[in-house]
């Protein structure tokens, strides 16, 4: 079963099948969405950057808040278990003074595959975004100040 693609999708890409896109979809409201209240402090700091840009090329709804935001901690837990490792190393001596592998390896490898299964939902890849024009939208960029705390 193939999954449709969204209208904005198409329209960013050209519409390259030339096939009459519809007219009458569901369109929910078209504001800026409100990170949840759930959201961690630094997965709402990705959310602040993420949103506006997503928002600005038609990609974001309030309908999609739920899986940005689960996108977003997903992406925290990969730093941070990135940044164990780092900080730690790959092999922690365990109870008996064994070695045993860091717990935040497989940590980070989860997050990364669910962060990677969600990128094609927002473009998040050089892939998702191949034939995408984004016409009048207006580019934004972020500066690397802005990912400052997010990125180690």
């Amino acid at each position: 079963m193939s999954v449709k693609k969204p209208t904005a999708i198409k329209k960013l890409d050209g519409n390259p099948g030339n096939r009459p896109l519809p007219e009458n979809e569901v369109q929910p409201k078209k504001i800026l969405p409100k990170p949840p209240r759930h959201l961690s402090k630094d997965a709402r700091k990705a959310w602040r950057i993420l949103a506006p840009q997503l928002f600005d090329l038609g990609l974001l709804t309030e309908l999609d808040v739920d899986l940005l935001g689960i996108y977003c901690e997903t992406y925290i837990m990969w730093r941070d278990a990135k940044n164990d490792i780092v900080e730690n190393g790959y092999w922690l001596t365990g109870q008996k003074g064994d070695r045993i592998k860091n717990p935040s390896i497989s940590i980070a490898r989860s997050a990364f595959e669910q962060m990677h299964k969600m990128k094609n939902d927002f473009g998040f890849s050089p892939a998702a975004r191949v034939g995408l024009s984004i016409g009048n939208a207006p580019i934004k960029t972020k500066d690397a100040d802005d990912w400052e705390g997010l990125i180690v």
